[in-house]
Order: structure tokens, then sequence, then C-alpha cells
């Protein structure tokens, strides 16, 4: 039985794609929907109700009204998923400079 219900959020088609594959092959999780920073925060706030965790990549350069300026915008999306009872887990990309 699949407990807990995931929304895999990134900027990125392949990188969430492949998150939510690899998360969805776990028996206990079962992975709800997979979208972008922009639509998560487009939800209405009824469409999270069932919702456990939403796993967010806060790092978007790519995002259309954010290139050169603010690179993190899944923040927004963090903050819409803030009050409510949707725990949030944000990650970032890491670059090695060697």
């Amino acid at each position: 039985m699949r407990e807990l219900r995931v929304v895999v959020i990134d900027d990125d088609h392949w990188k969430r794609t492949a998150m939510a594959q690899e998360l969805d092959a776990d028996p206990r999780i079962a992975v709800v929907h997979v979208i972008d920073q922009d639509e998560a925060v487009q939800w209405p706030l009824e469409r999270w109700e069932n919702v456990g965790v939403a796993i967010i990549d806060v790092f978007d350069e790519n995002a259309p009204a954010e290139v050169g300026t603010d690179v993190f915008s899944g923040i927004s999306a963090l903050d819409r998923l803030r009050d409510l009872p949707v725990r949030t887990f944000a990650v970032t990309p890491t670059v090695s400079t060697r």
C-alpha cells in the first residue's frame, strides 16, 4: 500500500521525470503529480489537499521572467505551500568547479 503522496516540482522536464520514476518505484511512495514551479504556484489550494510532500527544486536559471535576475523561482512555490499541511522538501543543484 502506498502511503506517501508526493508532488515533484522542477523546471527541468527530464530531472523531474527521472526523480518521479525513482520515487514511484518505492511501494511506500505514490508520485501523484510532476509539475514545474510556475504550475505549482498557480494550483488552487484545494488541489494540495491530498498531497503529503512536495519536493521542490528551488533553482531555475531559465525561468522566463527571471533570466539574469532571481534564479530561485522555486521559492515562490515554497511560499505558496507554507501555510498548507503539505510538507516541503527543497533541493538545489550543486556544481563542482574543479
